[in-house]
């Protein structure tokens, strides 16, 4: 069951170790991200963030919708972790048990505007998150766990 969704462009580091997963209730971490996983050493690297009380492991975007959708996995609590807008609605898109997604960073981009000090949207994200909170999935900015929320749909 997936438990909290975020996109960071730095994926797993001290900020996501101290704050959410101290805060979320989950028991793995599933960092998504196709160019970690085909990248032994970034796995290395991410792994030496990952704290020793939660299974963490790296896998492909699409390999971790299958995770996340195998009926096998329904007991493990999964915080999961993508670099991108994209990559979040391709997890969206494929596990219908997204209800939510916080996003804690997305770099800046040419047209991007800024919502607060680590998330620029330029129109592509704009569209997205307009396709998604259509849906009923909340869309949301929070660098760590007790910031305030940020609605992104303010922001279109």
């Amino acid at each position: 069951m997936i438990k909290h969704l975020r996109i960071d462009h730095r994926l797993l580091h001290g900020q996501v170790v101290y704050s959410w997963l101290k805060t979320i209730d989950c028991n793995a971490v599933l960092i998504a991200n196709d160019v970690a996983a085909a990248d032994e050493t970034r796995q290395k690297l991410l792994m030496m963030s990952a704290p020793s009380d939660k299974k963490t492991i790296v896998r492909t975007v699409e390999k971790a919708a299958s995770i996340l959708n195998d009926e096998r996995n329904q007991k493990v609590k999964f915080f999961v972790i993508v670099e991108t807008l994209d990559d979040a609605k391709f997890i969206a898109d494929a596990v219908p048990a997204v209800t939510s997604i916080n996003v804690g960073s997305i770099r800046k981009t040419e047209g991007a505007v800024q919502v607060n000090n680590a998330v620029f949207l330029n129109d592509n994200h704009r569209a997205m998150i307009a396709e998604l909170s259509g849906r009923g999935v909340e869309m949301e900015a929070r660098q760590v766990a007790d910031d305030v929320k940020i609605d992104l749909t303010k922001h279109l």
